[in-house]
């Protein structure tokens, strides 16, 4: 068993706030070994070991105070139960408030499957659906297979906006030459739009973006 604590997919950073110094940052770092001990602030290590395995679900709070039980920031939930099961994802959402209706959440699907291997790179797409779009929900896939897990090299900024109602940042690791600045799309699956993002080395400002 492998006991070394260092990223070795990716790191994804949320935060409702224009700038990542502010307060009410959510960091979700990926490691095969790690301790929800040890990270007592808003990080919470995703590890598919011994621990989750034995609980099908588990639900994480996310605080910027040292006591977890006095805010919730965010939730996430790992699931592989019933239906989530059939599709191995693992849905992870986030909230700046207690309740999830009120304001904009966003998704994070995680999936080791083929289908998502296709892409190395980090998959973005909106929802077009009407319950889904009056919450501006943005769903982020992320394919954890060979690329992004051979990828812990240079580093490089995915900065998404949702019609600028909040600020989504994925961080992640990329060790082959940096892509295009923008990159399109295209899911081809009904109720998903096609979108394209850009990949920067700062974080820039919000702007309109077609």
């Amino acid at each position: 068993m492998q006991q070394s604590v260092e990223p070795t997919l990716a790191t994804v950073v949320f935060t409702p706030q224009a700038s990542l110094a502010q307060h009410s940052l959510a960091t979700v770092v990926f490691s095969p070994q790690a301790s929800l001990a040890q990270h007592s602030l808003a990080t919470v290590v995703f590890s598919p070991q011994a621990s989750l395995a034995q609980h099908s679900l588990a639900t994480v709070v996310f605080s910027s105070q040292a006591s977890l039980a006095q805010h919730s920031l965010a939730t996430v939930v790992f699931s592989s139960q019933a239906s989530l099961a059939q599709h191995s994802l693992a849905t992870v959402v986030f909230s700046p408030q207690a309740s999830l209706a009120q304001h904009s959440l966003a998704t994070v699907v995680f999936s080791p499957q083929a289908s998502l291997a296709q892409h190395s790179l980090a998959t973005v797409v909106f929802s077009s659906q009407a319950s889904l779009a009056q919450h501006s929900l943005a769903t982020v896939v992320f394919s954890p297979q060979a690329s992004l897990a051979q990828h812990t090299s240079s580093h490089q900024v995915v900065q998404v906006f949702n019609r600028c109602r909040f600020r989504l940042l994925l961080k992640y690791d990329l060790n082959t030459q940096s892509p295009a600045d923008f990159h399109s799309v295209s899911t081809g699956q009904p109720g998903l739009l096609d979108v394209a993002f850009k990949v920067t080395d700062t974080v820039g400002k919000c702007g309109s973006s077609g």
